[in-house]
């Protein structure tokens, strides 16, 4: 765009003769912006929808077609002169632009990637973003083909974790399993960008530039974050501090000495035909047996409640209730404990600032997800590089040969000759649907 500066590309998109030949001519009032042209076959509206051959002589009266100009006048007055943006927009949608991201999406690797691309899959704003945007998918193309790298399963474990990283900067408690999330995904940032820099070759300079913010995420994240939750799942583990284990073994223990001591009131009461079945249920939140309501008063302790038909009741003994409170006792500090753990790992997560540096390397592995799908759907084309020159006045290029597109061919044109699209973006499809701590919201 812009009567200054123009850029003349030259492509083949596959090897062999042109199946398609293009020749564009721009009037002189393109530059300002104004639509001067219409498609050969179109027709002005309010012709009833009537085909006419290209050679078709005109038949409606002068009057007519000064009422359909005023018309269009009209029309034009109120949309008003086309900008760049909307110049721009149609041509992508004359290109079949949408479709051809489609394509590309089916070539990435992570559900970033396919975000990425989604709508569309962005261009240059300027020749030197083109440039850039060309350098490294000719680098990904690279590193495929001279050193065997970017395999698809390199990005194993990366998800989109930003929305928990922002949470978390708002001062969310993330929960386990989105810091589970946090911690893979570290661990793939590590994996691409040790798998970029370990060939020593100068052609791969413009993926390094885009892998930089990788080396951002502190190495004691992923090792912290996997001392402390499960991985997968998100349950913290009692290793993750020493009062937390000491709860936990405590509760256990507990647990286990008032399930034997109803066991034990249960098999009494059902040999004494006191009770159908030896059976230990839980009511309230407390562990108690289901007897005969016409035999409650043969044990004592407390009636938690009693079953629809009112002959039975569900009875805590009296020994069991010490037991049963100091139960929910450990449980409550063990929730108080948990989120302490979490909310020390989301700390460590924001950092000192506010979570920038992982919601960057995030967004480098979808650049390079995307990187690599552009090189790979290049491949599957049989595609070559094209020569992006910028075109000007002093450059001594001849306007009229500012797009030169020798043997182009639309690849949604060669889908149905090429081998089946994959089916992209497998890679963290099984995002975590809650990510912040339950306990944080109820507090």
């Amino acid at each position: 765009h812009g009567a200054g500066r123009r850029s003349k590309m030259t492509a083949s998109a596959v090897t062999g003769p042109a199946h398609v030949s293009w020749r564009l001519r721009i009037s002189s009032n393109a530059a300002s912006g104004r639509r001067v042209a219409r498609p050969a076959t179109s027709f002005r509206r309010g012709t009833g929808g009537r085909n006419r051959s290209l050679g078709a002589t005109l038949t409606d009266d002068v009057s007519r077609r000064e009422q359909l100009e005023g018309e269009d006048d009209e029309e034009q007055e109120e949309e008003g002169e086309p900008t760049a943006e909307d110049l721009d927009a149609e041509a992508r949608d004359l290109l079949q632009w949408p479709e051809l991201s489609a394509q590309v999406r089916a070539f990435t690797a992570t559900t970033l990637g396919v975000r990425a691309c989604t709508p569309t899959l962005p261009l240059g704003a300027t020749p030197e973003e083109s440039a850039t945007l060309l350098a490294e998918t000719t680098a990904a193309a690279t590193l495929r083909d001279v050193h065997g790298g970017f395999p698809r399963d390199v990005f194993e474990g990366t998800k989109d974790v930003r929305p928990w990283i922002a949470g978390a900067a708002r001062g969310r408690v993330l929960s386990g399993s989105s810091l589970a999330d946090v911690a893979t995904t570290a661990a793939a940032c590590a994996k691409v960008h040790a798998l970029i820099h370990a060939p020593n070759d100068e052609a791969l300079e413009p993926l390094r530039r885009l892998a930089a913010p990788l080396v951002a995420v502190p190495e004691e994240l992923e090792r912290e974050i996997r001392r402390c939750v499960m991985i997968p799942g998100g349950n913290v583990l009692d290793d993750a501090s020493d009062e937390l284990a000491a709860i936990r073994a405590e509760r256990r223990e507990t647990e286990r000495e008032l399930r034997a001591l109803l066991q034990q009131k249960a098999q009494h009461m059902q040999n004494k035909n006191f009770a159908e079945r030896a059976q230990i249920v839980i009511r309230l939140g407390r562990e108690c047996i289901p007897i005969k309501a016409g035999a409650q008063s043969e044990m004592d302790g407390v009636v938690l409640d009693s079953s629809s038909t009112g002959q039975t009741v569900f009875k805590e003994p009296a020994e069991a209730v010490p037991l049963n409170n100091r139960i929910l006792e450990l449980a409550t500090e063990e929730d108080a404990e948990v989120e302490r753990v979490l909310s020390a790992l989301t700390a460590m997560v924001v950092g000192d600032d506010g979570g920038a540096s992982i919601l960057n390397a995030t967004e480098a592995m979808a650049a390079l997800d995307l990187a690599s799908a552009r090189a790979l759907h290049a491949m599957w084309l049989g595609a070559r590089p094209a020569e992006l020159v910028v075109v000007s006045s002093e450059s001594g290029v001849c306007s009229e040969s500012a797009v030169h597109l020798p043997g182009m061919q639309h690849p949604l044109l060669l889908e149905r000759h090429l081998p089946k699209l994959p089916r992209g973006g497998k890679v963290g499809e099984e995002e975590t649907v809650r990510g912040f701590d339950e306990r944080e919201e109820t507090v």
